[in-house]
């Protein structure tokens, strides 16, 4: 019975949804920053686009280094790609092959502005800016993905 009302809700689920255009949806136009005080990092992003590159290297350097961890191991995620591409001649590359946020924050690509505030009493509540806006269910998301085998395999 429970197999019929998931197949149904389902199905009513899938007409009652629109598809949804996300804006600044390419990786065509890319923009250069920096990250961090003690040891920047350049770092960069499509436009449109925001990762978290720029708050964990931003805080790991100043909160880090109470902890003794150098300056030098906060390093970017999200890389420009030009040889690995669906469309157009640019793609994102989110890749922690350096261990370099320690293994406990993952590369985040997001068309919203991630707010997060940390102080010395702890982190706060994290909000959200900018963004397509959801009104309608979402029934699939689609990305296109190539996975390289090997490098989190120790190949």
């Amino acid at each position: 019975m429970k197999n019929i009302y998931f197949l149904l809700f389902a199905l009513i689920t899938g007409v009652s949804s629109y598809a949804q255009i996300v804006p600044g949806g390419d990786m065509e136009n890319w923009r250069l920053t920096s990250s961090g005080s003690a040891s920047a990092v350049p770092i960069d992003a499509p436009n449109s686009w925001y990762g978290v590159d720029s708050l964990i290297i931003a805080d790991g350097q100043t909160f880090g280094s109470f902890l003794g961890i150098p300056t030098s191991a906060w390093k970017k995620q999200i890389f420009k790609e030009s040889t690995i591409v669906h469309g157009g001649s640019y793609s994102a590359k989110i890749m922690t092959r350096n261990d370099d946020t320690l293994g406990k924050f993952p590369g985040i690509l997001s068309n919203s502005i991630i707010h997060v505030p940390v102080s010395l009493t702890g982190v706060g509540t994290i909000t959200y800016s900018g963004g397509s806006a959801v009104s309608e269910r979402v029934t699939s998301v689609s990305a296109y993905v190539q996975y390289l085998p090997g490098i989190d395999s120790g190949g």
